[in-house]
């Protein structure tokens, strides 16, 4: 959404994606999108102009002890779509990753595509602290800091089925392997705190990727975020998700791009098309 917002007259000629909960959702807003099917069986695909990816960053991430980088099965997608690019050439492209990857694996992205990376993190305009790489042939600009605190966007009233159980807090206070509690992973939320940590598609599980200690009133309360706290937390619109299970609403939303950064390397996009356009002009 967040290219429609900045291009309202884009037309997308195609997108690929294997999760069919991810594709449900899409398809109830954009329904005369085509669907490719997966990235690796794509053949002969459409001319287009620009194409923008987010591939696995499941072999990348720190977080993986197996670290198998490009090599991996999954992060390794990216290679399919530089096959794509390679065939069509299109004029521009966005390639999103996460921040925390060895610095061998963005060199190496970084030569595949020609390009570096710059460093966004969605906390400078929204209110969840995401850093996100991205690969761009085409000036992106930092972003300028708006104020913005997650708390601001909690629900009020709501459902009381997201308190968390004893068997869940205790599962928070256990002791793991190295002397450490899951409270001090850091995956959880806390209203003293000013930006939300980072959604992951591990936040449908539950403890300890979904909790809130939110201390708005006098006795705080440990709860799991609503889907809907999770969406304004990307900044989705209220029930952007909706129309299938809560599970798989919250997978696609750790698995988003947070939409006021997308919509800010758009706006990037747009104003430089309109730079190289006046100086084609003045040329002719």
């Amino acid at each position: 959404m967040g290219i429609q917002s900045v291009v309202p007259g884009a037309e997308c000629v195609g997108y690929s994606e294997i999760d069919p909960k991810a594709i449900s959702i899409y398809k109830n807003h954009f329904p005369s999108h085509p669907y490719l099917g997966p990235i690796e069986t794509i053949k002969n695909p459409p001319e287009f102009d620009l194409l923008v990816a987010g591939f696995p960053c499941t072999d990348l991430s720190i977080a993986n002890v197996e670290n198998k980088g490009l090599e991996g099965s999954r992060s390794g997608l990216l290679t399919e779509a530089i096959r794509i690019m390679r065939e069509r050439n299109p004029k521009y492209f966005v390639i999103e990753n996460v921040a925390s990857m060895k610095k061998a694996n963005k060199d190496l992205i970084s030569s595949l595509l020609g390009v570096q990376p710059i460093l966004l993190n969605a906390a400078d305009i929204s209110c969840q602290h995401r850093e996100r790489l991205f690969w761009a042939n085409f000036p992106i600009s930092p972003l300028s800091k708006v104020e913005s605190r997650f708390v601001d966007i909690l629900e009020e009233n709501y459902d009381k089925k997201l308190i968390l159980s004893e068997k869940a807090i205790d599962y928070m206070n256990r002791t793991v392997k190295g002397g450490r509690t899951h409270w001090q992973f850091g995956h959880h939320n806390d209203t003293w705190i000013s930006k939300s940590v980072c959604l992951t598609a591990s936040i449908w599980k539950c403890v300890p990727y979904n909790v809130l200690i939110d201390r708005r009133n006098e006795s705080k309360i440990y709860r799991k975020h609503s889907v809907l706290e999770c969406e304004r937390i990307m900044g989705f619109p209220d029930n952007w998700t909706s129309g299938v299970a809560d599970t798989h609403r919250y997978k696609a939303i750790g698995n988003a791009v947070s939409i006021p950064v997308i919509e800010h390397i758009f706006t990037c996009l747009n104003n430089h098309v309109k730079v190289v356009s006046e100086a084609e002009n003045i040329h002719e």
